[in-house]
């Protein structure tokens, strides 16, 4: 038996030797740059063969220890483990080291009815060397661990027997995939499919269908290219029969293609009269079914799905049936959460479904080629792929990894994968763009990868990431929110990878899960700003779906950085995603009332690329009035004006607008009648009553009273109808900053007008802070409150009220990013989230709830996760209140904070947990005192003194030690009352992980216990432990005027705060049992782009000769049209009372001559001796609400001192 360690060395020199003569399924047709592959087409069915496609997926068996011999049959794996196909080794705990051969081995029988048959095994991904034998026969070797392959097995089985296929599977160090490194483990293992596929002796193993269209898109032309391998017979013909979308018979003529043993490819080319389009909008698939005639009897049928469609690359932009298309997109991984970077056809169908519901139009492969079944989703639903070659970080920026890029050693792992997935994957219509690989600098390599494309298919688009001139598309990779989206003016730019998803703040998502939610800023601000960019093609978020790899025996991967996690369900992001994408685009925002007996127009544009809106229904509904409209006649890429017939309008109303095409919401809006003004009671009398004694202030009113310690100046208990609802504050928030210990100062009392006012000054350490706290009669508890030198690092500020743990629920109502959400996403604007969800969180279960009813987190808080924190909609802040309510259990009794929409309020569960540093944790032993920010409270204690240890004494029925998890961390034993409960647990991780649970144990008896932990070996290190089973502790509900957003990074929106000396705020909150406000509606200000274009209300409408400039700072949405053609003019119809017009000041404009309504004229000089832009240049008087028209001539004249005549339109705001 061969050692690890020394088979580790024999495979690494065999690798090196052998890198270019690597194992490829039969070379087919020489292309003039690299063989073409011979991977033969799945058959629909063969002559006398029940089932000539089986899959041998499930159960195999597997061994860590390499036997000599292994593939022999005498080898007998009864007691080999049990390892599930498709999987990683490593997810299903098999340690699995690089460059160590492991074997795989299954028996299986051969159908009885394959006999006279080709028998061939398709394997779909092994990673990342593979070795076959069957009965102990070597049948060949393959690199590449995400492209599918063909072995032959045919001289090796017989039909009706059983036989052992043997697969030794090697994951090596010098994959160019450089997935081990990307998924921070091992990978190795069989990650997709494995069939058994009968074909006749004379089989096809070639067919290919491409389409093209005529100049005015149509008439099309199917060409097939089909090859045969003839064994036996000498000729043969594939006949063709076409079948439409709806089912229906396509006359095809030529309809066949005549193949001999001395021509066995050739090519067909079909015409097919106006054929129904295939794009990402209108998914038509055809039917292409061939049948293979060999000796006047069909030997083979095939099936194949197609698609008419053309893509075209023209100047730098990208059009598909010559229609410009905007690309929507996710960059997709294949993940499972217990099978790792494996798949299989049900959950890649379900993948692609659920994009395609998100209004994705796009995916990039990142960064491999991806399986039939996925691809066939992509067909199905409408999506444009990005497939990737699996080639990553391979230039020599990125240091230890080998530079391959024109290493010729390299050219065949480069060129067989490539070409592999080129000739798998060629007929499908969602691939538009091939591309050579990932974020590697150009080489030698990578452009052999390119001729190859061109040569084989010159009907798609290439790219490489990083850009290259070269390539059809330029690559960029996470531009800024606000940067040149279309820097080249000869390649289309696709950002294939932006606006990531949180993942590397994994503080800020410990704290507060809303920065998911706050994450939707930044696509919402990404794709506005892109859509409109001539040149930018479009772009891919990082990413779709969560890296988390939940392995038997920890969590890891990148983080949690989809917009769905593993499971597949949603995640906040992913209706962020939808409402940002939609290409139904109104104003989320008031509208103003049209009047009783009034339509209501409301300006609408259409960012679909192929899709009249007459395709959509507009179901709407308001109040008892409800209908559809169905023949908005408005074109890709235009605008308009939906109007919403005549009622009686009020305001208030909800006008709820629902876009639906072919059954699929597309978006939704909820669009107030009016602007909603909410406001509560200001102070009401009589002043509460205040009692002073020794120890305590109580201000007490006719149902509540507040108690204020003498000795903290601390509420020590604030109570209403009873309730103890206020347990402690106030206190200053200044998130994430852990403040040291509070010290009172002093505290005092007065009466002033109808508030019993409470003044406490006191200190954090080296902070001072005042607080003033003013009760009124009625319950209202307003705090003011000043810091002087304020500590750095918040990020949030505001005021922290401890409530009673018997608080079971948040009540809210806000101003959202958006007016419409799912009833379960955090960021709703109206809801009720509770405390907690009565779910049991289990590692490696599959969840059946929503996210947001997520209570653990076996990412960020580890695979022994206890919990404790809360539900996710409970934890995350609540931006932009009217209103948010800690609600008492089994009452209505209720702590309201209260906002004019510029406050918000977060919900934080007090942690019991004991940090390192306190004094009820002894120590034995050498420990060393260390801090580090992302431990609990910032410190550590760490010892590598064998049988050195930390102990803590608790009361409860259950306890668990949390710590880091590092690369240069040991063992440690763990005692649970003198007991021995965990030996050897092991602290190891590729990188520092902060506060993971590292043990945990629940169900003790109530009552004292004392845990242990013992220095086993290396480092180990004590950040905190934590009991449980006591009282549920009380909540910080930190009532917010300030908060930011500023760790998302790589180009992303954020936000930031500053917090100088002698800053103050103030805060509100209500003791109360109700929800109630007042509301008034204001005039509703609608702004227009001037961009927006059209005759109809709120567009500009230019006549005569105007200019775009699309790329002006200062200007609103940094753009503007200029014209100085004296008489030209631009007109914007609309319904209201006022309008504004807006342009730019500067020393080369002239005089404009203004008119409502075909009135008098007013000049308006835009002259000014220094530019700016969006300055407001005329307000017209108050106007009878209704219909009007402004119109802004050129005059051609112009102040004395200005050099132009120029006249600018920026924008105009129009008030109903």
């Amino acid at each position: 038996m061969r050692t690890k360690k020394g088979l580790s060395m024999y495979l690494i020199v065999m690798m090196l030797i052998t890198c270019i003569a690597q194992f490829a399924p039969q070379s087919a047709e020489a292309n003039a740059v690299w063989p073409r592959p011979q991977i033969v087409p799945i058959p629909t069915s063969v002559s006398g063969v029940a089932n000539p496609v089986i899959s041998l997926s499930g159960t195999w068996k597997f061994n860590m220890t390499t036997p000599a011999n292994f593939w022999q049959n005498t080898t007998d794996p009864s007691a080999w483990s049990d390892i599930q196909v498709p999987g990683e080794a490593y997810m299903q705990n098999f340690q699995i080291i690089q460059n160590y051969e492991y074997p795989y081995k299954k028996q299986i029988s051969i159908p009885a009815d394959y006999s006279g048959k080709r028998v061939i095994l398709r394997f779909e991904g092994v990673y990342s060397y593979a070795r076959v034998w069957v009965n102990g026969n070597y049948v060949g070797d393959h690199t590449g661990g995400f492209s599918g392959w063909d072995a032959d097995i045919t001289n090796y089985v017989t039909p009706g027997q059983s036989v052992w296929i043997t697969v030794g599977v090697t994951d090596k160090s010098n994959d160019i995939s450089n997935e081990d490194q990307y998924a921070k483990h091992n990978i190795g293992g069989i990650l997709r499919d494995v069939k058994l596929i009968a074909l006749p002796q004379s089989y096809a193993t070639r067919l290919q269908a491409s389409t093209d269209f005529d100049a005015t898109y149509t008439n099309a032309t199917l060409n097939v290219t089909g090859a045969v391998y003839f064994n036996g017979a000498s000729n043969g013909t594939l006949n063709f029969s076409l079948k439409d979308p709806q089912g229906n018979n396509v006359v095809l003529s030529p309809s066949s293609l005549n193949l001999s043993a001395s021509t066995n490819e050739s090519t067909v080319s079909i015409p097919v009269t106006s054929p129904q389009k295939w794009d990402a909008e209108h998914p038509n698939l055809y039917t292409l079914t061939t049948n293979l005639v060999v000796g006047g009897s069909t030997v083979q049928t095939l099936t194949k799905k197609i698609g008419f469609r053309k893509v075209v690359k023209s100047g730098n932009q990208v059009f598909v049936n010559g229609k410009e298309i905007k690309l929507r997109g996710v960059n997709v991984h294949d993940i499972d959460p217990l099978l790792g970077r494996a798949t299989n056809d049900a959950l890649d169908d379900a993948t692609v479904a659920k994009f395609a519901e998100g209004n994705i139009n796009f995916i990039r492969t990142s960064h491999y080629p991806r399986s039939d079944a996925f691809l066939d989703a992509a067909d199905k639903y409408g999506i444009y792929v990005e497939e990737e070659s699996a080639v990553v970080w391979q230039g020599a920026e990125f240091g230890t990894n080998p530079n391959t890029i024109s290493d010729a050693n390299f050219t065949a792992s480069y060129m067989n994968q490539f070409s592999e997935m080129l000739e798998k994957d060629l007929s499908h219509p969602s691939i538009i763009i091939w591309s050579l690989g990932n974020e590697t600098a150009w080489g030698s390599n990578f452009q052999k990868e390119l001729d190859y494309a061109k040569a084989e298919d010159p009907t798609r688009l290439t790219i490489v990431s990083w850009g290259n001139t070269a390539t059809d598309i330029n690559s960029s990779h996470y531009p800024n929110y606000n940067g040149n989206f279309a820097p080249s003016a000869t390649q289309p730019t696709l950002h294939d990878e932006y606006v990531h998803v949180n993942a590397y703040n994994t503080a800020t998502q410990q704290r507060d899960p809303n920065t998911r939610n706050f994450w939707g800023e930044s696509i919402k601000k990404f794709w506005e700003n892109m859509f409109p960019t001539t040149g930018s093609l479009g772009g891919a978020i990082w990413a779709s779906t969560d890296e988390v790899f939940e392995s038997p025996t920890s969590s890891g991967g990148y983080g949690e950085w989809g917009i769905i996690d593993g499971w597949r369900r949603d995640k906040p992001e992913f209706w962020l995603t939808k409402k940002a994408y939609s290409p139904v685009r109104i104003t989320d925002a008031p509208v103003a009332n049209p009047g009783s007996g009034n339509t209501l127009q409301i300006p609408i544009k259409n960012w679909f690329d192929h899709t009249n809106f007459n395709e959509v229904s507009f179901n709407w509904s308001v109040g008892s009035d409800s209908g559809s409209i169905t023949n908005l006649n408005i074109a890709p890429h235009g605008n308009g004006t939906l109007v919403i017939p005549a009622r009686n309008w009020q305001n208030g109303d909800i006008l709820n607008i629902q876009a639906v095409k072919s059954s699929k919401l597309i978006d939704e809006y909820n669009l107030t009648i009016g602007t909603p003004v909410k406001t509560f009671p200001a102070v009401q009398g009589p002043a509460p009553t205040i009692t002073d004694n020794a120890s305590n202030i109580t201000v007490s009113g006719s149902n509540f009273n507040v108690v204020f310690s003498k000795t903290t100046g601390q509420v020590t208990s604030g109570t209403y109808n009873g309730s103890t609802i206020i347990v402690g504050g106030p206190r200053i928030n200044l998130a994430p900053v852990d403040l040291p210990a509070w010290t009172l100062s002093t505290i005092s009392q007065s009466v002033q007008g109808n508030q019993a006012v409470i003044s406490i000054s006191g200190a954090y350490g080296t902070m001072g802070a005042n607080f003033t706290v003013s009760i009124d009669g009625a319950g209202l508890v307003t705090t003011g409150y000043s810091l002087t030198n304020p500590l750095a690092g918040a990020k949030e500020t505001g005021v922290i009220y401890d409530v009673s743990g018997s608080v079971d629920r948040l009540s809210w109502d806000r101003k959202g990013l958006w007016s419409a959400y799912p009833a379960d996403h955090i960021g709703r604007n109206t809801g009720v989230a509770n405390k907690v969800s009565g779910n049991n969180d289990t590692y490696r279960v599959k969840p059946t709830w929503s996210w947001s009813q997520d209570m653990k987190d076996f990412f960020l808080f580890g695979s022994n996760d206890i919990g404790g924190r809360a539900t996710n909609d409970f934890r995350s802040q609540k931006e932009y209140i009217t209103y948010a309510s800690a609600i008492m259990a089994g009452s209505n009794n209720r702590l309201r904070a209260e906002s004019d929409g510029t406050a918000a309020v977060r919900m934080e569960l007090n942690k019991n947990w004991m940090d390192d540093r306190d004094a009820s944790i002894t120590y034995s032993g050498t420990w060393t005192a260390f801090s580090d920010a992302g431990d609990y409270k910032g410190t550590e204690k760490y010892s590598n003194t064998i049988g050195a240890y930390a102990q803590y004494t608790f009361s409860g029925t259950g306890i668990s030690f949390l710590g880091p998890k590092n690369n240069n961390l040991g063992t440690a034993d763990i005692y649970l009352d003198g007991t021995l409960v965990q030996s050897n647990l092991n602290l190891y991780a590729t990188s520092k992980n902060f506060q993971q649970v590292l043990y945990s144990v629940a169900g003790l008896s109530n009552g004292t216990h004392t845990i242990k932990v013992v220095v086993k070996s290396g480092y180990v290190v004590v950040d905190t432990f934590v009991p449980s089973g006591g009282t549920s502790p009380s909540i910080a509900m930190a009532i917010n005027n300030q908060w930011g957003y500023d760790d998302l990074a790589w180009g992303n929106y954020t936000t930031s705060i500053t917090v100088p000396s002698g800053y103050s705020n103030t805060v509100k909150m209500r003791l109360t049992d109700n929800d109630s406000y007042s509301v008034t509606y204001n005039p509703v200000t609608v702004t227009t782009n001037d961009n927006t274009t059209g005759t109809g209300n709120n567009q500009f409408n230019y006549v005569g000769s105007w200019s775009y400039f699309g790329s002006q700072s200062g200007a609103y949405q940094t753009d503007n049209h200029y014209s100085n053609t004296a008489n030209n003019y631009f007109q914007v119809a609309f319904n209201g009372t006022k309008i504004q017009w807006y342009g730019a000041k500067a020393a080369n404009v002239g005089i404009a001559a203004v008119s409502i309504d075909g009135g008098a004229e007013i000049n308006v000089d835009q002259y000014a001796s220094t530019r700016s832009d969006n300055v407001l240049l005329y307000t017209s008087p108050t106007l009878t609400s209704g219909p009007h028209t402004l119109k802004v001539r050129v005059t051609g004249t112009k102040n004395a001192s200005s050099s132009g005549t120029f006249i600018t339109a920026d924008r105009v705001d129009v008030t109903n």
